[in-house]
């Protein structure tokens, strides 16, 4: 029996359609590019390329929440009104995948670009693949906003692989990518990650209730582990996190909370209108104190290990972050540090929790 594809799949092969398309056109309009550079393509792209402008809908058709005139579609999280009014990041996500499909197109934001979700991986492989090697990503302006004004005193022009585009973004990713990407390096983590994981095992069974259930803050402890994890790749130091009875206002606990204040408030930072570029609001305040409180931690931790290089008398394999400050300055090596916090802690943790539901529930 034939398969007849649904609308939605029919609309999302023709958006990614156009995407491939744009991305084609893309490849003359970067530096150094010319008429004949794109006609060297070799002809399986050129008549993929041909035969995709056929299937191609207009950007509008694709599904999502329909803006309303003047506000827009930011009335969707009005408290009592908005449908979406409360909604944590994932619960968000999951109610736009259900109702529209597995893209959809967000729109009617004053102040903001109009954005696309996909949902599926064959999509969003399909995205990345087309990026090219430098990419324009929007998808964090109030950290863009945080780095490039509110604390440019200490970012400068630099603002690092997460809020960066372009020729910048190329920049910065080239500076992390030989520290980090080679398995010789990569080797000397075993062991300490390993010790890491059987440390947070160790704990995980100190948790567990009469039932064998873990608490209802287990994510915190995932938290923990992620972070100390990463800590050590990142500023070349075990934090402490896995530590029984860790006190609310120790210096693990308060990274763990800055890095769930980051990620709590980001989400309603960028759906909502940007009034915090002109006002200061509770929402926009506790971002940045989060975010200064990364500065403060980064920097001691990066001087650190600056003086343990100078002091340094035995002869052994470079970590991480002494590679980054071999190759760069003192700032990039910070920036950098930040951002492989921002970029694994929530996602492993998360990820991790998504799949221990799945497997047991």
């Amino acid at each position: 029996m034939a398969v007849i594809p649904s609308p939605r799949t029919s609309m999302a092969k023709g958006i990614i359609a156009l995407l491939q398309q744009q991305v084609q056109l893309s490849k003359c309009q970067q530096p150094n590019c010319s008429f004949h550079t794109v006609k060297s393509l070799n002809m399986a792209e050129t008549v993929s390329a041909e035969s995709a402008t056929t299937r191609v809908r207009p950007f509008h058709e694709i599904p999502g929440p329909k803006p309303f005139p003047i506000i827009g579609n930011m009335w969707r999280f009005f408290p009592y009104i908005g449908e979406y009014h409360g909604m944590g990041v994932l619960d968000f996500h999951k109610a736009v995948n259900e109702k529209y499909g597995d893209i959809v197109r967000l729109v009617g934001f004053p102040g903001r670009k109009a954005m696309v979700f996909v949902y599926r991986p064959e999509e969003a492989e399909i995205t990345f693949r087309n990026e090219g090697p430098w990419p324009i990503r929007n998808g964090m302006p109030s950290l863009e906003y945080y780095r490039k004004v509110t604390r440019k005193d200490f970012y400068e022009d630099g603002g690092g692989v997460l809020t960066e585009h372009g020729e910048k973004w190329m920049e910065a990713r080239s500076k992390a990518n030989q520290p980090m990407l080679q398995p010789r390096i990569s080797k000397q983590y075993i062991r300490p990650i390993a010790g890491v994981t059987q440390d947070f095992v160790d704990r995980t069974r100190t948790l567990r209730n009469e039932k064998l259930e873990m608490p209802d803050d287990f994510i915190n402890e995932l938290f923990k582990w992620s972070l100390e994890s990463i800590a050590y790749v990142a500023l070349d130091k075990r934090l402490g996190c896995l530590v029984p009875n860790l006190s609310a206002d120790s210096e693990p606990q308060r990274i763990i909370n800055a890095v769930g204040v980051f990620f709590e408030n980001l989400f309603y930072l960028e759906v909502g209108p940007p009034i915090w570029k002109l006002y200061p609001t509770a929402t926009w305040k506790k971002f940045v104190k989060a975010l200064d409180f990364f500065i403060e931690v980064s920097v001691k931790y990066v001087e650190e290990a600056i003086r343990h290089v100078q002091e340094r008398k035995e002869d052994r394999e470079p970590s991480v972050l002494e590679r980054l400050l071999a190759r760069s300055d003192k700032k990039s090596a910070i920036i950098m540090a930040q951002d492989m916090i921002f970029g694994g802690v929530d996602t492993v943790s998360n990820g991790i929790f998504i799949a221990i539901n799945d497997i047991f529930y």
